[in-house]
């Protein structure tokens, strides 16, 4: 795994974005009204909560989990959960 010590934007948080949300959250296929396909999108999911909550709630009468159907690896949920507590970095 990568340094945790500096997570990317690009290099790190999106590809996990690409690989497990745009096929349901584009601008295309937008689900539920969801758009996460930029930097800009995905760091306001972020800032609001909304990504936690989605990627690691696991009961009943929540958000519904996602990615549906499966869920990310654990190591995934905690470098986008590193990437919100370095700030968000667009990098």
């Amino acid at each position: 795994m990568q340094n945790l010590k500096s997570i990317s934007y690009s290099r790190d948080v999106f590809p996990i974005i690409q690989s497990n949300c745009l096929s349901c959250h584009d601008a295309v296929n937008h689900f539920d009204g969801v758009v996460i396909e930029n930097y800009q999108q995905i760091s306001e999911s972020c800032r609001l909560g909304e990504m936690m909550d989605v990627i690691t709630t696991h009961y009943a009468g929540s958000l519904p989990h996602m990615p549906k159907g499966g869920q990310l690896k654990s190591c995934e949920v905690e470098v986008i959960r590193l990437w919100i507590q370095q700030g968000l970095i667009n990098n």
